[in-house]
């Protein structure tokens, strides 16, 4: 009886070359699959940042249409909005003479400080062509700016004429 000795008889030296092939293409498809992950995630955070820069725009947009509707609906008294510049829930105007203005400048001002960061609303009025420039300006969260409107980032600008002729 003859015993051969032989070792791993099965594997030969193409074989044993190639091992460890297979944990090595798992490896790299476990990184390729991670650095999409990531790709998905950074692109699922940007959309949910464009959604909110865009929320912002709409509801800068509606104040806007908000005050100037109440200056059209008070049209008699409308060269006393003007001049008025509202940040967060201070009022500062030089120009208020009536009650119903000023009342309705403070209630803007505190929606715009409760809607927007940073927000900025400033309500413009030219008495010789009863025109109305209203602006709505903010700086989200994360951004710097000055207390001025030219150094807000983001803002809204709504120029309207009223109506005059009826009263």
């Amino acid at each position: 009886m003859t015993t051969m000795t032989t070792t791993h008889c099965w594997r030969t030296p193409a074989l044993r070359r190639q091992s460890g092939s297979a944990l090595l293409e798992a490896l790299i498809s476990v990184m390729i699959f991670s650095i999409a992950l990531i790709g998905l995630v950074a692109i699922q955070g940007n959309a949910i940042k464009q959604n909110l820069q865009a929320k912002y725009r709409n509801d800068a947009s509606f104040l806007a249409n908000r005050i100037l509707s109440d200056i059209q609906l008070d049209a008699a008294n409308y060269a006393s909005y003007g001049n008025a510049a509202v940040t967060g829930t201070t009022y500062d105007s030089t120009t208020e003479s009536g009650f119903t203005a000023g009342s309705t400048q403070r209630q803007w001002a505190a929606a715009a400080a409760a809607v927007l960061p940073g927000g900025r609303a400033v309500v413009l009025s030219a008495v010789a062509d009863a025109s109305v420039t209203i602006t709505v300006s903010w700086a989200p969260t994360g951004e710097t700016a000055s207390m001025s409107t030219v150094g807000y980032r983001h803002q809204h600008v709504l120029v309207s004429r009223v109506n005059v002729l009826d009263i």
